[in-house]
């Protein structure tokens, strides 16, 4: 990580059409919605672990996320691939699953920046935001911290479900963005 370079997130699901896509949107909107001054400090993407190149975000994905500030109407998947492992700073995985691909896609000196959503967001419920700490300090603190989080729990698939589902994923992946973003921007 350097000093002028944003800090790259990269968000991973199993298809890319759900809940990374979503993430990734609503990560978006809460960096230009409550962070605007900091918004080029990080840059997001997603991609599946079982993705198929160029499907589009389902339309229920697409729904839920606008209830939450964030456009993913003109969103495309992506296969995970080692080498964007090896571009992210952090790739915020789902479910257990998708984590154990993730590492067995990675390089070992990779694995510790692969770590679940729901233990980055508990891990950065218990630290304090020092106020003027780079970007970069914060993010290695969570890292280490949510590391030792123990069986962080899946952000479910709501692949095959209606509606109220998918709002209920993207209101659960808006809360834990809204912990992870306040850790890495907040004051």
């Amino acid at each position: 990580m350097t000093g002028a370079s944003p800090i790259k997130v990269l968000f991973v699901c199993t298809g890319n059409i759900c809940r990374s896509a979503m993430a990734e949107g609503i990560a978006r909107a809460i960096v230009e919605d409550r962070y605007p001054g900091q918004a080029g400090s990080l840059s997001f993407s997603s991609a599946g672990v079982a993705a198929i190149d160029g499907l589009h975000a389902t339309d229920y994905a697409v729904m839920a996320a606008r209830g939450f500030g964030a456009d993913i109407s003109a969103h495309t998947a992506r296969l995970l691939h080692p080498d964007m492992i090896v571009e992210s700073d952090l790739v915020a995985v789902m479910e257990e699953a998708e984590h154990r691909v993730a590492n067995m896609l990675s390089r070992r000196e990779n694995e510790e920046k692969i770590i679940m959503l729901s233990g980055l967001s508990s891990a950065a419920g218990e630290l304090d935001v020092v106020p003027g700490e780079p970007i970069g300090d914060r993010l290695e603190r969570l890292i280490e911290a949510a590391g030792l989080i123990e069986d962080p729990s899946a952000i479910e698939d709501p692949i095959g479900g209606r509606l109220f589902e998918y709002e209920s994923i993207a209101g659960e992946l808006a809360a834990r963005l809204d912990d992870l973003l306040g850790m890495l921007l907040g004051p």
